[in-house]
């Protein structure tokens, strides 16, 4: 990448708008047309909820990494476009423009109709451009921190890109350097930052990576809980609890006390997902990958080198090529996923208490203090 090359700031105007494909943290995202060329965009709104203090240093710190980044699994920052304001009283608005991907996992995987059938070497092939694109990150020194599936686009010819850098941040080689743990959205968080852990690296990523691996092959999410409460025991019913041996340091994190186990337990997790009849994509390398990623102590866990090495991608039956991946005639993305959802929920009678649903794309706390948070983190 050429990183002298002049950086235009066009109009928002030069391009339309054709309709809204996704929802994130710190902006809303369209698919946009350029008027001249007719080049399909994603064009991603920068929320300028917090003008009175300048730009979101969230949207510069994400603009800065994209910038330094050239990897065919990392989603490609064309240019950035503004609009003018209507009046004195309101900023005009920034907007990102990234390379068109036509949907994400999280579209996939869960829209409900259709239900897309994908072999093991398609999934395998998923799950290996996902890791390449960790490997890549942090071969950089930088780190996600929102790894999710519906961070993971994938375009028409099966390439799977990794986007939505507005919680991710460079590690400094300090290693008292303190980082806040509010971050990662709930269902990929891994047990050191919900108890508190303000010092950590990449082997969060690689938590959430662990956890995708596992929706992947499962075809569900593998801790769908509301809370952080319910998330740390769901982790310790799979995982087991912790111990001193196991995770030296853990009981005197933060919010251990508040957390801790409620009884002592072993891990389940290669039992649960050994059962064939429930989940028939899993053999016992994809649980071994898998174990070996949900490690409770952070510093046992494999790197995102390790994980691409491991015997599970070079044993039959191999990941695919991504241009041998089913096509799709159809655009998929979490927003939709959303919607058909909302559109298909029953009218509960009074005092049913509905199944869990899937959290908001936000980590909590609030964008706007997690914004301040971060920032100062």
């Amino acid at each position: 990448m050429d990183y002298d090359a002049p950086w235009r700031c066009r109009s928002a105007s030069s391009f339309e708008k054709i309709a809204q494909v996704g929802e994130g943290t710190y902006g809303n995202v369209f698919k946009a047309k350029d008027r001249i060329t007719n080049e399909v965009y994603a064009m991603k709104k920068i929320k300028m909820d917090r003008e009175k203090e300048g730009f979101p240093i969230t949207a510069l710190r994400e603009i800065k990494l994209l910038k330094q980044m050239d990897h065919p699994n990392i989603v490609k920052l064309k240019e950035i476009v503004t609009s003018k304001s209507t009046d004195d009283r309101t900023p005009g608005n920034v907007y990102l423009l990234f390379e068109y991907m036509h949907h994400d996992l999280e579209g996939l995987l869960n829209m409900p109709k259709p239900k897309i059938e994908y072999t093991v070497p398609h999934l395998k092939c998923f799950i290996k451009q996902m890791l390449q694109a960790i490997e890549y990150l942090h071969s950089k020194n930088i780190i996600h921190r929102d790894i999710k599936c519906a961070n993971l686009l994938v375009n028409d010819d099966g390439e799977v890109k990794l986007a939505d850098f507005g919680l991710a941040r460079s590690v400094s080689s300090n290693p008292q350097e303190m980082y806040t743990n509010r971050v990662i959205t709930l269902w990929y968080r891994p047990p050191e930052l919900l108890l508190g852990s303000t010092k950590y690296g990449g082997e969060v990523d690689m938590w959430s990576a662990g956890c995708i691996i596992g929706e992947i092959l499962a075809r569900a999410p593998m801790f769908p809980e509301p809370d952080e409460p319910k998330m740390i025991q769901k982790i310790y019913d799979l995982c087991g609890t912790p111990s001193e041996e196991i995770w030296p340091g853990a009981y005197s994190l933060p919010h251990f006390e508040k957390f801790a186990p409620r009884e002592r337990r072993t891990r389940m997790l290669r039992v649960k997902y050994a059962e064939k009849a429930k989940y028939p994509n899993f053999d016992e390398l994809a649980l071994d990958l898998i174990d070996r990623l949900l490690q409770l102590n952070p510093e046992n866990r494999l790197t995102a080198r390790q994980a691409l090495d491991h015997p599970y991608f070079t044993t039959e039956p191999l990941p695919c090529l991504p241009s041998e991946l089913p096509k799709i005639n159809e655009e998929l993305h979490e927003w939709l996923v959303k919607k058909q959802r909302k559109e298909q929920r029953p009218n509960y009678p009074p005092g049913y208490k509905p199944p869990t649903k899937r959290p908001a794309d936000r980590p909590n706390p609030s964008p706007t203090k997690r914004a301040k948070l971060d920032e100062e983190s």
